[in-house]
């Protein structure tokens, strides 16, 4: 039998960094308030947004007090905002969402259920979708990936992941810049144990030349 850590008892942090994501926040949000698993607290700081996210993100979780909002007065880019919000947060896990992001309903539950003890921290597949749907899907190629899968790039998606509060605060959180800000969180963790799901349950929102490409020629991913 597994060893397993889940516990219905572990509570687990939501953190989301958001700018200018009036279109994307609600659905966000509501891909957390729809989990199954129900012990989960969810930040959002809205990093000085110029459009309506704060208002929208106001109106969302008016009534929802496992939901917290911080403010930005400036601008501070989405390493600085996550950091304000896991320094606030009480997780034993950290699970990161992008604003723009969106989790199957069964998340949480999943990623708790066969996060194995000494993991310190899992991911799963996940999709990539643009204003059009889903057009490619990924999937981690290895379960357990060593120091040396991470030579050739990252063998895991950040987004797609849940930790264990312990490892981001020994790299000290995020670094604090605009370029390359999940970097040394990515370089620190490949001294830490990884468990990798084929499970496809999150969707990350992707306008990039590939999604421009497939859609140009009609085609998408397996």
């Amino acid at each position: 039998m597994k060893d397993d850590v889940f516990s219905e008892k572990a509570l687990v942090s939501v953190i989301v960094a958001a700018y200018n994501a009036e279109q994307y926040i609600g659905e966000c949000i509501q891909s957390i308030q729809k989990q199954t698993y129900k012990n989960w607290e969810m930040w959002i700081c809205d990093d000085s947004s110029t459009d309506n996210t704060l208002n929208v993100i106001k109106a969302l979780t008016n009534n929802d007090p496992r939901i917290h909002i911080l403010e930005n007065k400036e601008r501070m880019f989405a390493g600085a905002s996550r950091n304000r919000c896991i320094q606030a947060s009480h997780g034993e896990y950290l699970m990161i969402q992008d604003a723009d992001d969106v989790c199957d309903k069964s998340r949480i539950n999943i990623l708790l259920n066969k996060l194995q003890r000494g993991i310190d921290f899992i991911s799963s597949g996940y999709y990539l979708f643009d204003d059009e749907g889903p057009y490619k899907t990924c999937v981690l190629k290895k379960a357990n990936p060593k120091r040396k899968d991470f030579l050739p790039g990252m063998p895991f998606c950040h987004a797609a992941s849940l930790f264990n509060r312990n490892i981001i605060m020994a790299v000290q959180g995020y670094r604090v810049s605009l370029l390359h800000k999940e970097v040394k969180i990515m370089i620190c963790l490949c001294d830490s144990t990884l468990q990798g799901l084929r499970d496809v349950i999150f969707r990350i929102f992707s306008m990039d030349i590939e999604s421009i490409s497939k859609r140009f020629k009609g085609e998408h991913s397996d």
